[in-house]
């Protein structure tokens, strides 16, 4: 466990901060675009606050959602409420689709998973 460290090559090194950028690349650019959709389409539909509405659909947690709607003076309430609806279907429906999909396709259920 504390040799992987020690084979680590200069060659392994050399490429290390072009997986850096195509990481940073391909996670946070879908990020970004799914947060600018969300308030566009939230502004579509609402008449609240621009800046209510881009803190909301940004990802990060509670606490930091809380602390930035309050230091930009939008409406802390409304985002904080934008992590509770993400997180709550995640915590509800992820586990039921793994248990699902770790049952495999002849499954009826969840009951069935463990048989």
């Amino acid at each position: 466990m504390f040799s992987l460290g020690a084979r680590l090559e200069r060659g392994d090194l050399a490429r290390l901060p072009r997986a850096v950028h195509a990481g940073i690349g391909c996670g946070l650019a879908p990020i970004a675009a799914m947060a600018f959709v969300v308030w566009l389409l939230l502004s579509a539909i609402t008449s609240l606050d621009p800046v209510t509405l881009k803190l909301g659909s940004a990802p990060g947690g509670l606490s930091e959602m809380i602390a930035s709607a309050k230091a930009f003076g939008a409406a802390f309430v409304i985002v904080a409420g934008f992590p509770f609806v993400r997180s709550f279907p995640t915590t509800m429906i992820g586990p039921q689709i793994i248990i699902r999909l770790e049952a495999g396709p002849a499954s009826k259920g969840p009951d069935n998973a463990h048989s």
